[in-house]
């Protein structure tokens, strides 16, 4: 072979290479679809070969979040309705409805308020293929330019629609007459005050929804708040109809009781909670509740234990409350001190969680009898994370609590022979400059003896003001290594962690795969 033929074959690998502005349309987007929205119109602007490429990506998620953003976006928009506006498939609309008087006591809107709202209603009106909405303040959208709720109701194509503040009679006159079909929903009707209107019953909005048979999530909040009048007892009736494709809701600030939950949502298998609705007297245990036959997750304060007494399985049960809080001010409607303890273990001996998430308030006297009987009541328990929130600034008691409790916690959970996976997240108003330098040592002596079962342990110390975000942002984790002489404690990345977590508390747990990390 001639060194000319060699050369030629070497070099030609390099001639194949195509150039990125060579490849299908279809290749584009897909990389055009990993730039933000603010990137994808910058390219747009400066590359003329990709340019509609780059905009159909800058112009897929559209958010307008003043008065003066919502008139210069919808103008844009509006300029060419093919090339621009039937690109959006995602709009996120917040126009500012501040309230003022004029001389005569009588209220009005901005201009630009009005000037937005009349530009949006256009723009929603020929927005046909967008497939997400979200919208705020909708009662009194609807109340200044009147052509937004037919325009609204024709849209056939979204599939995730989220109203906040409906509040109105025009409101609901609207989510009867929607014709579009969502799989996920999220209403928020508001407060008496804010929705200009009495307090709406639950039922009320259930009956708009009753021809919207494709909601797999559904969100309600601020609804039947009672802010003002929190010892009215309220009677609920069955709801209008049921939802069978419903398996996630969300409830915040919204009365609605077990009852009236499990019929309407008789597939039901995640539900979060994010508020206290209320906290009437614990109902007597011979009482027959209605409930569902096991659910995947609950999230939920404390309070909720005592409006809903689950008595299914619960694969996932995570508590947002700090159990053991003391209390200062009223305790009209409140349980007795020690009350969310006994809910507490009640729950998990009817629930059986196999992964379970709580709070607890750094009291040594309540901790071995505690734990010791959560232990017992929750066997087959495979992953625990537990915050131990203390509100002391002495340095010394806090160290020593955290070690008695890590002791405690130990030797009760050493009965759980399924247990592979523990997060312990120390919230204080005061942490040590260094404080995880001598916990591996510690975390060896105590849960690596007792917690034979044990793999995966995370330990995270945050200040009450700095959670911002997750608790567990920024925690150190540890595999446990076994031999046939020791186990001990090896450092791993957080990501490694989470993503082992992933898998351990997944519905689907098998220890001979799950908990093999060449799988990942």
């Amino acid at each position: 072979m001639s060194a000319m033929d060699v050369n030629e074959q070497s070099e030609s690998p390099l001639q194949t290479k195509a150039p990125f502005l060579s490849l299908n349309d279809d290749v584009l987007s897909l990389i055009l679809s990993d730039l933000s929205t603010h990137d994808a119109l910058q390219l747009s602007a400066t590359a003329r070969d990709v340019h509609f490429i780059a905009k159909q990506r800058a112009l897929q998620e559209v958010k307008m979040t003043t008065n003066a953003s919502a008139a210069r976006i919808c103008t844009y928009l509006l300029g060419d309705i093919p090339n621009r506006l039937h690109l959006v498939r995602d709009l996120t609309v917040r126009l500012d409805f501040t309230t003022y008087v004029n001389p005569d006591g009588k209220p009005f809107y901005s201009e630009s308020a009005i000037t937005a709202a009349h530009l949006f209603a256009s723009v929603l009106g020929d927005a046909i293929y967008l497939r997400s909405l979200h919208l705020t303040s909708v009662g009194i959208l609807l109340q200044v330019q009147p052509r937004i709720g037919p325009a609204l109701s024709a849209l056939t194509n979204l599939r995730l629609l989220d109203l906040q503040l409906i509040g109105s009679t025009d409101g609901f006159t609207v989510l009867r007459e929607i014709r579009c079909r969502p799989e996920e929903l999220k209403l928020s009707v508001g407060t008496a005050r804010t929705a200009g209107m009495h307090t709406v019953d639950v039922n009320e909005v259930l009956s708009c929804l009753q021809d919207m048979q494709t909601i797999k999530r559904l969100t309600l909040s601020h609804i039947n708040e009672q802010r003002f009048d929190d010892r009215l007892v309220l009677k609920f009736s069955d709801p209008p109809s049921s939802w069978s494709t419903v398996h996630d809701l969300s409830l915040l600030r919204c009365r609605m009781p077990m009852r009236l939950a499990v019929l309407a949502f008789p597939n039901l298998r995640v539900l979060r909670v994010n508020q206290p609705i209320s906290c009437p007297p614990p109902k007597p245990d011979s009482e027959q509740t209605v409930c569902w036959s096991n659910l995947d997750f609950v999230e939920g304060p404390i309070e909720l234990l005592y409006e809903w007494p689950f008595t299914c399985p619960i694969h996932h049960l995570s508590l947002q409350s700090v159990l053991a809080m003391p209390y200062h001010g009223s305790t009209w409607g409140r349980p007795p001190p020690g009350a969310d303890l006994a809910a507490t273990l009640n729950l998990v001996k009817r629930a059986s969680p196999r992964v379970l998430e709580l709070s607890i308030m750094a009291y040594p006297a309540l901790g071995p009898a505690f734990w010791a009987e959560l232990a017992r009541q929750a066997p087959g328990l495979r992953s625990l994370a537990v915050k131990l929130c203390s509100f002391s600034d002495d340095e010394e008691f806090l160290t020593r609590t955290f070690m008695d409790f890590m002791e405690t916690l130990s030797a009760a959970l050493g009965s759980i022979s399924t247990l592979v996976h523990v997060r312990l997240c120390i919230l204080s108003s005061l942490l040590p400059d260094d404080p995880t330098h001598v916990l591996p040592e510690k975390l060896t002596s105590t849960f690596i003896k007792a917690l034979p079962s044990l793999c995966y342990v995370s330990l995270s110390m945050k200040r009450h003001q700095d959670l911002t975000e997750s608790p567990w942002e920024g925690q150190d984790s540890w595999r446990i290594i076994s031999s046939d002489k020791e186990r001990k404690l090896e450092s791993i990345e957080s990501k490694l962690e989470e993503r082992m977590r992933e898998r351990i508390v997944a519905l689907e747990f098998n220890p001979a795969v799950d908990l093999d990390e060449s799988r990942i």
